[in-house]
This record gives structure tokens, C-alpha cells and sequence, in this order.
């Protein structure tokens, strides 16, 4: 069996981890009382599991079930998921009128597309998998280009070759309703259009939230707090890095911006081996194999950062600039309808507060509270 492409857990996908225990006898396909094991749905994309020389590939809409000394496919998701949870992707609009891309007019089909989505709103029937080489379809280079600038919602670093080799050939665009934004991936498309000479691209369409904006929006210099103040008071979202395992991240920080948020812990309380450890990782590595993530928690207007000791380890050798990518905690919508609990600090990670106020309890966004959110951003940029 071929493997996806799709093998990290991407915040599309929905997890429930129950106690393992020897004495359960449960079918995990109850939904009152599931076996203990290990649940995953996913939502978008395909992901595998393996367990020993065992493997199963999930499509979107399946579930699986792995216990102890047991795998396998389920025949539905269990109630007790109760997906979809939502990234800020916006691939989720399930309600938002759809079309088959053959019925566009010949011709600038690129501009069709978007005037659809920000004039209806409406979206191609196709929800192609970027992570498994599938697109909404090709275009002339010059179709692209009309829509070409300096706003990008991500940064793509420096990772392993290995990695780098999963990156699939198709363009990026992402659409944001909050700002009328077309942002094209200007990260790869000069080596795209190298890559297909006078061939048209195949182009994964990504239509986003009405409250997701690129990062670009913020302007030069973005800071972590910047981030974190525009969720918890304005519930606004930066749109997701692609490839946040492969180098991809939404900014960097120095290890002293990080230092005023989170705790941060001390050269001297990290144990000397372990020190030792990572100093030799980054030394050889960097960051290359992996951001620093910091989770931001709506419920209570906290940041949790992984790997303070990390972050330490590599100011203590001069790494001024530390690649971040955000990922967005919502107890409302998550621990309510997927039954997760709240994240936990990372080993000698830090939480900080980000000196805001406490969000309300439901942060649910309407259309128009999302535009006068969008509009007070605008109006504080």
C-alpha cells in the first residue's frame, strides 16, 4: 500500500484519545462507551496510520480505530468526534453554493473563480488535496500573474531535502473575503514557472473564513503579541502555513521578544545533557526540522509556547531569529463538539497571558461582526 503524502497530523484532522486499558472488550464502533484506543477522523486531505506492518490510509469522511493490538477502518466516524472542528483553512464552507470548474467560460477562468467566491460567495465543487498532488486544475502563467504581489500568508524556510521532495508541484492561492485579498504563493511560483515552462500550472484554490487575513496584512515587522491581541480582541485569524513541517512558518521572533511572553526557562535550570543535545541539534539542523509553535487559547486569552528550552538553547549560540507557526485553541468549538481537552504546556514550554483581556465564552463570528472586526484592524493599521 502506497503511503500518503499526508503523514503529519495537520490540524485538520480531529483526535480522541481514550486510557488504554487491558480488561476493555468494547466494539470501537460504540459511541456510549468507546474502547480505549485511539480515534481519528479526518475532515480534508488523507492522512495513514501505522501500527507494527499494519497500515490504513484515511480519506476524508473515514474514521479509525487503534487499540493496543488492533487497527481498523470504521464504518463511520463516532458521534463522540463530532466533526468537523474547523482550521483556519476555510476548505469547511459546506453550506456555500458550489459549481463544476467545467462550466466556467473559456478564458481567464483564474478571475472567474475569484469574482465567484467574493461576489456570491461561491466555490468549485472539487475539494482537491494539495498534499496528495491534486489541484482544481491548470492555468496559463499570465491568467496567475494578473494577481501577483507582495502580500503572502506564510514564509517557506530552509528544511531537509527529504521533506522539501514532499512539497507538491502546484501553485497556492489563497482568497480572503475579510480583506478582497487574491494572495498567489510567491514563494514557489518562480520555480513553479521554471517547472512548467510554457505549460499551464495546476493551482490549488484555498477560500478562507471570513475572519482569516494573511499575515502580510499586519504589515512589516509582525510581532507574536500582534498576533495573539488581533484573536483574542477582534477574533482575527491568520491563515494556516502550508508546510508548518517542512520549513513553512507565519513569521520569526528573537528569543528576547519570546522571553517578555512566555517563561522562558533559564540556561541554568536546563539539565547540561540535555543542553548539550539540543545545542548539537540546532548546530546542525537549526530549525530546520521543525518551527517553534505557539498555540493561542481563545477561552482565556493565553499563549502556550513549545520548546522553551529550545528557544533557550538557541539564543545561548546567537540564533537571533526563531521561526514561529500559530495554531488557534478554541474551547468552544473544540472541546464541545470534538471532545478534546485543552492543550497542555510542552515539556519546559511556557505559557503567558498577553496582557489582554479574557475573551468571551462563545467567540462564534458572524458575517458582520467579522467586518467590523476586519474594520477596526484596519482602522488600528
Amino acid at each position: 500500500m502506497k503511503p500518503s503524502r499526508m503523514a503529519a497530523l495537520s490540524s485538520a484532522i480531529a483526535i480522541a484519545l481514550a486510557g488504554l486499558g487491558a480488561n476493555a472488550q468494547q466494539s470501537p464502533d460504540q459511541t456510549s462507551s468507546p474502547a480505549p484506543g485511539l480515534y481519528v477522523t479526518v475532515s480534508q486531505s488523507e492522512i495513514y496510520i501505522v501500527q507494527g506492518d499494519n497500515q490504513i490510509d484515511l480519506k476524508a469522511g473515514e474514521a479509525a480505530f487503534a487499540g493496543q493490538d488492533t487497527m481498523q477502518l470504521l464504518d463511520a466516524v463516532p458521534e463522540f468526534l463530532n466533526w468537523p472542528c474547523g482550521g483556519s483553512e476555510g476548505q469547511d464552507l459546506d453550506l456555500v453554493p458550489t459549481y463544476p470548474l467545467a462550466s466556467l467560460p473559456a478564458g481567464n477562468q483564474v478571475e472567474e473563480i475569484v469574482r465567484r467566491f467574493f461576489e456570491g460567495p461561491e466555490i468549485p465543487a472539487s475539494t482537491p488535496a494539495w498534499l496528495n498532488d491534486e489541484s482544481h486544475g491548470s492555468f496559463p502563467a499570465e491568467e496567475i500573474n494578473r494577481f501577483s504581489s507582495r502580500a503572502y500568508w506564510y514564509e517557506s524556510g530552509k528544511t531537509t531535502p527529504k521533506m522539501e521532495a514532499l512539497r507538491p508541484k502546484i501553485l497556492l492561492i489563497s482568497l480572503y473575503p475579510a480583506t478582497q485579498q487574491v494572495v498567489v504563493d510567491q514563494n514557489h511560483l518562480q520555480e513553479l514557472l521554471e517547472h512548467y515552462g510554457s505549460q499551464d500550472i495546476p493551482v490549488t484554490f484555498i477560500f478562507n473564513q471570513e475572519n482569516v487575513v494573511p499575515i502580510s496584512y499586519f504589515g512589516k515587522n509582525v510581532t507574536v503579541q500582534q498576533v495573539a491581541d488581533a484573536y483574542f480582541e477582534k477574533d482575527i485569524t491568520i491563515a494556516d502555513a502550508p508546510m508548518w513541517y517542512a520549513g513553512d512558518r507565519q513569521l520569526t521572533a528573537s528569543p528576547e521578544e519570546l522571553e517578555q511572553i512566555f517563561d522562558i526557562p533559564a540556561l541554568g535550570d536546563i539539565d547540561p545533557d540535555r543542553l548539550a543535545v539540543l545545542v548539537a541539534d540546532l548546530q546542525t539542523h537549526g530549525f530546520s526540522r521543525k518551527s517553534i509553535n505557539v498555540t493561542l487559547m481563545a477561552q482565556n486569552a493565553s499563549m502556550v509556547v513549545d520548546e522553551g528550552e529550545k528557544i533557550r538553547a538557541a539564543q545561548s549560540i546567537g540564533i537571533e531569529s526563531i521561526p514561529i507557526v500559530f495554531f488557534n485553541y478554541n474551547e468552544n468549538s473544540h472541546q464541545k463538539r470534538c471532545g478534546l481537552a485543552m492543550p497542555q504546556i510542552a515539556s519546559a514550554g511556557g505559557i503567558g497571558e498577553g496582557g489582554v483581556a479574557a475573551a468571551a465564552a462563545d467567540t462564534t463570528v458572524t458575517p458582520a461582526e467579522s467586518r467590523l472586526a476586519r474594520e477596526k484592524l484596519a482602522s488600528d493599521n
